[in-house]
């Protein structure tokens, strides 16, 4: 899975689209051609990938964040737990994902306190997070939501209970 995520973040860094399919061992798409037999869709679409087309490679941030990171932001809980592969050792992820649910009864807006909106009339809240990879089974990191900051220290598919951390959490500018 981090090889696809990888394939698919890394042509996109390079060409600034997403395709149809990708190459699983290149990270461009010059030399790429759709399988040979299908003429229907080489006569309808063309032999190389569509251009800003999203199939089943539109899964890989879900994969990443559901399947490799564990990250859940349900009603009633935010958490994470980290299940990425030794191929991922020493590799940092930040990640920024914004929030269209409703927050944990934790981390809701009190008595008074207004929900801040953006322009289209969503709440305008963001959680960032930050993960470092320190060997095989360890990882450390930080999460960052309305200008406060915690950090933590996890293992393999050890889940990190998010919000607790943030009712804690002092307002800070950086993180790890």
């Amino acid at each position: 899975m981090i090889m696809l995520d990888q394939g698919v973040y890394g042509v996109f860094e390079r060409e600034r689209r997403i395709y149809e399919f990708y190459d699983p061992d290149v990270l461009h798409t010059q030399a790429l051609r759709r399988k040979h037999g299908n003429w229907w869709k080489a006569l309808t679409l063309g032999r190389g990938p569509q251009r800003e087309f999203v199939g089943w490679t539109g899964l890989v941030n879900n994969l990443l964040l559901e399947v490799l990171l564990g990250l859940e932001l349900g009603p009633t809980r935010w958490s994470l737990c980290p299940r990425l592969p030794p191929a991922c050792r020493g590799m940092r992820l930040e990640i920024d994902v914004p929030i269209l649910g409703t927050l944990p009864t934790a981390l809701a807006p009190g008595p008074g306190q207004q929900e801040q909106l953006n322009s289209t009339g969503l709440p305008a809240h963001r959680l960032q997070l930050q993960l470092r990879i320190r060997d095989q089974d360890r990882f450390e990191g930080s999460v960052c939501h309305q200008g406060a900051v915690a950090c933590f220290h996890t293992g393999f598919a050890e889940r990190v209970l998010l919000a607790p951390l943030l009712q804690k959490a002092q307002p800070c500018a950086t993180a790890i």
